[in-house]
């Protein structure tokens, strides 16, 4: 074998490594898996490993953020390229008395199958997951909340349902509509009177929440010409049904007593 043939062997066997395994060997698949990935919580990333973050609050520091998984993941196609994507639970510790829980996404990789976590959309403080679902490209949360009114001390109560979805590779609340002050204060005019001079002195009317399209509503009538009654609060569910707005049942029917007449402080027993 001459000099020159010596040469181009040489040369073909790095050419002929590399078509063949360009060809013939494939590059592993990275395992989707949505508790080994990063999320975002509140503009601040958050690698799990195994379902789990810590992070110190201070260099230092004893007490540390603490980023947990909650149950199993959902599985489903979020973002309508034919592959499944996971969305999962987080309880959010950031080191004082709060539990926060929020709802996130893993959307898999076409390319390489790797897991790549969103942002995580928060359900609330102290609230009571239910469960969630993959239906359609959308991702459907039930979890249990408190009243407006209640503190943390009572247990959640309060069903609500958020729907999410992908844009843009972020996770985004489905808009609902919104009860405004102005129509509160008609819908209470309308279904349980309004405030003349013969009646009362004032009609003041809140809308207390308005979180994934629950909302309560509460009327005051204060200085109503009544001999044993001064001021009435009642509270009640406004829904959207139909392109309108309608009260609901009643939750709180409160009064203050006239001076002489029982108690100063709302409450639901009545005046003498």
């Amino acid at each position: 074998m001459d000099f020159k043939k010596i040469i181009i062997f040489i040369i073909l066997i790095p050419i002929g490594f590399f078509i063949y395994n360009l060809l013939f060997v494939s590059t592993p698949e990275l395992i989707f898996d949505p508790l080994n990935t990063t999320y975002t919580i509140e503009d601040v990333a958050y690698t799990l490993i195994d379902g789990k973050s810590e992070k110190e609050i201070v260099s230092g520091a004893a007490t540390k953020i603490k980023t947990t998984a909650w149950g199993k993941p959902a599985i489903g196609d979020l973002n309508a390229d034919g592959f499944d994507d996971a969305a999962l639970f987080l309880v959010h510790e950031p080191g004082g008395s709060g539990t926060f829980f929020y709802i996130a996404v893993a959307l898999k990789d076409p390319e390489t199958g790797q897991a790549i976590g969103t942002n995580a959309v928060l359900l609330g403080d102290r609230v009571a997951p239910q469960n969630f679902s993959i239906y359609k490209g959308e991702v459907k949360v039930n979890y249990a909340d408190r009243y407006p009114w209640e503190s943390f001390t009572i247990r959640p109560s309060v069903g609500k349902t958020k729907v999410l979805i992908i844009q843009d590779n972020e996770l985004k609340n489905i808009d609902r509509p919104v009860l405004s002050q102005e129509a509160a204060q008609s819908l209470i005019e309308k279904e349980w009177g309004g405030c003349d001079l013969n009646e009362c002195d004032e009609l003041q009317v809140s809308v207390l929440d308005g979180e994934d399209g629950v909302w309560f509503v509460q009327a005051i009538y204060d200085g109503l010409r009544d001999d044993s009654v001064s001021v009435r609060k009642k509270i009640a569910h406004a829904h959207y049904a139909n392109e309108n707005w309608e009260l609901g049942a009643v939750i709180i029917n409160e009064y203050k007593c006239q001076p002489n007449r029982g108690h100063q402080d709302f409450s639901d027993e009545l005046c003498l």
